[in-house]
């Protein structure tokens, strides 16, 4: 059996156990090319949010419009938390001030960005491609959004079913700030299958399955293929899953697409009891890409997940790790515009943001669910630098 090379840091409350279980080598996704597109990323959104801000959040005095009080119910939630992630965006980089009225204004700095958009969007038009055409979709939500309006129906309204699934496969499939996640379940799933035969598999959240499409990018998946013996793909939306599926059956190798099994599951039920994929020590693997922080019970969730888990099974899952407003927001743009986005049941100090969690968020909810040991993926003093990354949790 042919070992990954370790990971890049291993935590937890147990020693680390030697190579009886493979690591991930994700050194390869994380270059300067890659660093070059965060950062161009990063400009973009502060571009599009800058406008979102003047546009939207600024009174025609020129002063910037306060929070009201936090609202109770969804849509009003959702416009709030977007409109106090804006707010706190731009105060955390330094860009509101005091004018001398005492009023809380835009810095010139916003309205200089504004103005010299075109040359900004042209510099980084080469390295972000289709993204600069999405972002600037984002603009067009913003308002919708912050009336109290839902972001997925808005986009369909304003640029039909087909353009709205193109975007979801662009941003589930495509998007390269997310290489690196998508790359790293497959290949959790690569190590898991070289163990030997008979794994079995639970996706969460599978979507247009970019955990698969993946793996069966690499030549390295279809040999040891024959080593699964079941895969679960669930997703809450038939449409994608649907799409999905057709996919795969396209793609996939005929006696790998008869061992996916596809079914309709909100993750949100799984802890109920009598969930027919709760089952103690039934899986081996569970795998979620961008999934698991959208949960509304964190806690009862990671619980289910190590319930289901058999012994020595692990949990990988991908993510952003929350940083600082100023250098986190533009990975929580276009999320925070989704009534799914704030629906988390905030329990500190394991859970104190909705949304993407901190990995201090993340260590103790895995903890407090009964996982001793997991690995982190960059190394947490990258996370600044690189956020797009991800966890293998251990049972």
């Amino acid at each position: 059996m042919t070992c990954f090379v370790p990971a890049l840091r291993r935590m937890g409350a147990t020693p680390a156990r030697t190579c009886m279980r493979q690591r991930l080598d994700v050194t390869d996704l994380y270059n300067d090319a890659y660093t070059a597109y965060i950062e161009a990323f990063r400009r973009q959104t502060e571009l599009v949010a800058s406008e979102i801000l003047l546009e939207h959040l600024v009174d025609p005095s020129g002063a910037v419009r306060g929070l009201d009080d936090r609202p109770e119910s969804a849509p009003s939630v959702t416009a709030y938390q977007f409109r106090r992630k804006l707010l706190d965006y731009f105060s955390d980089k330094g860009d509101l001030t005091q004018d001398p009225s005492g009023r809380l204004v835009p810095s010139e700095a916003v309205r200089k960005r504004v103005a010299e958009k075109e040359s900004i969007a042209l510099a980084d038009r080469a390295i972000l491609g289709e993204m600069v055409e999405f972002l600037q979709r984002y603009r067009g939500l913003a308002g919708p959004v912050l009336a109290g309006k839902d972001a997925l129906a808005t986009m369909d309204l304003q640029y039909g079913m087909q353009a709205s699934l193109k975007f979801w496969e662009y941003s589930m499939i495509s998007l390269p700030a997310k290489k690196p996640c998508n790359v790293m379940l497959a290949r959790a799933l690569m190590a898991k299958l070289a163990e030997g035969p008979g794994i079995s598999v639970f996706e969460g959240g599978a979507g247009l399955g970019v955990v698969l499409r993946q793996a069966l990018s690499d030549p390295r998946f279809l040999p040891l293929s024959k080593n699964l013996a079941r895969y679960d793909y669930t997703d809450i939306s038939a449409l994608l899953m649907e799409t999905g599926k057709q996919w795969l059956r396209t793609h996939a190798p005929a006696d790998v697409f008869q061992r996916i099994h596809f079914q309709r599951l909100d993750l949100d039920t799984l802890p109920s009891a009598g969930s027919t994929f709760a089952r103690a020590a039934s899986v081996d693997l569970i795998v979620l890409e961008h999934v698991l922080y959208d949960v509304r019970d964190l806690h009862a969730t990671l619980q289910a997940f190590h319930t289901m888990l058999k012994p020595g099974g692990q949990l990988a899952f991908t993510m952003s790790f929350r940083d600082r407003p100023g250098v986190f927001f533009p990975n929580e743009f276009f999320q925070s515009m989704l009534h799914t986005y704030s629906k988390a049941k905030l329990d500190p100090p394991r859970r104190q943001h909705v949304g993407y969690l901190t990995l201090q968020e993340w260590e103790l909810s895995l903890r407090a669910a009964g996982f001793s040991e997991w690995e982190v993926y960059p190394a947490p003093e990258d996370h600044a630098k690189w956020p797009f990354g991800g966890i293998v949790a251990y049972r």
